[in-house]
C-alpha cells in the first residue's frame, strides 16, 4: 500500500474523526471542531497519513487516512497542570504563531493500517519543523497505558519530564471511573 504524509485539510475531517472514534475511547477522543480549529488556526501543523491509489487529487472527492497528527505553538511550555494539557481546549487561547514550542495534541493512526506510527510521527515533525523553523522544544502528553505510542517517542528522543495523575478517562461505555496517568514528554530541537 503506497503511503505518503501531506498537510492536513478541512476536507479530510470525516476520515480524521473516523480514526479519532477508532483509536480511541470514548472519554478521550476530541471534538470535530477542534480539529476544525486546529486546520484553520495553524495549517502548517497539522498533517495526515494518505494511503492507497486514490491518493491523488481529484474533486469531490474523500482522501482516505492511514493517520492523523496534530500540533500547536506555545510561547513556553506551561505549568505541569491539568488546565495546560487539558484535551479539546479551545486552541485559540493558546497558539501562538511565532511560539517556539511545539505542542503535540494528538496523533493517532488507523487501527487497520498496521506499522505506520512511526512514518507518521517521524514525517510530520520532518515537514512541520522546516515550515516552523522557530520552534526549540516539543512537548506531548501521552496515556501511561499507550506503550507503543511511548516507544516511538522514546526512541526519538523525547524524555520524561511529569505526570499528571489520573488524566485521562479510558472508558468507552459512559461509565467513568477508568482513568489513567497523563505522562509529559519534552525533546529540545538541537
Amino acid at each position: 500500500m503506497e503511503k505518503r504524509i501531506d498537510w492536513a485539510r478541512p476536507g479530510d475531517i470525516g476520515e480524521v474523526m473516523r480514526i479519532e472514534d477508532a483509536a480511541f475511547a470514548r472519554g478521550i477522543r476530541e471534538d470535530r471542531d477542534v480539529f476544525l480549529a486546529r486546520l484553520k488556526l495553524f495549517p502548517t501543523g497539522n498533517t495526515v497519513l494518505l494511503t492507497g491509489p486514490e491518493m491523488a487529487e481529484k474533486p469531490g472527492t474523500v482522501r482516505p487516512l492511514g493517520g492523523y497528527f496534530c500540533s500547536e505553538l506555545w510561547d513556553a511550555v506551561p505549568p505541569l497542570t491539568e488546565e495546560s494539557y487539558a484535551l479539546g481546549h479551545p486552541m485559540e487561547e493558546r497558539h501562538d504563531p511565532s511560539g517556539s514550542v511545539l505542542y503535540i495534541s494528538s496523533f493517532a493512526a488507523d487501527p487497520a493500517v498496521r506499522g505506520v506510527g512511526r512514518l507518521l510521527f517521524t514525517g510530520s515533525l520532518k515537514m512541520i519543523l522546516k515550515a516552523n523553523p522557530q520552534i526549540a522544544r516539543m512537548v506531548l502528553a501521552v496515556n501511561e497505558t499507550w506503550l507503543a505510542a511511548r516507544h516511538i517517542y522514546e526512541t526519538e528522543g523525547f524524555s520524561y519530564t511529569g505526570k499528571l495523575e489520573q488524566f485521562f478517562d479510558n472508558h468507552d461505555n459512559g461509565d467513568s471511573g477508568v482513568r489513567s496517568d497523563a505522562l509529559i514528554m519534552e525533546k529540545s530541537i538541537q
